[in-house]
């Protein structure tokens, strides 16, 4: 058996008799708060857009209008792609 912390849940894996991994989690805990305060970002004016929008930040995520929000951001290595797959330039 596997346990791995996430929080105040625990999650499980066991292999079942068809070789397929039957993932069990426990949540019946209740979440943990997520820290704050902790980034200090300068003034009190710093992070603040012109037209007075916040993008607070804590231990978790991001807040936008007040809501969790997870950007999702990726980079492409034009080197390590092979060459010869993109288009030709005529």
């Amino acid at each position: 058996m596997l346990y791995l912390s996430l929080g105040a849940s625990r999650v499980s894996a066991q292999p079942a008799a068809n070789a397929s991994t039957l993932l069990t989690i426990e949540a019946s805990a209740p979440a943990t708060v997520p820290e704050t305060n902790y980034l200090q970002m300068g003034s009190n004016s710093a992070g603040r857009a012109p037209d007075g929008h916040v993008l607070p930040v804590n231990s978790r995520y991001l807040m936008l209008g007040g809501k969790p929000w997870l950007p999702v951001m990726a980079e492409f290595h034009y080197t390590r792609f092979p060459s010869g797959t993109g288009k030709k330039k005529s």
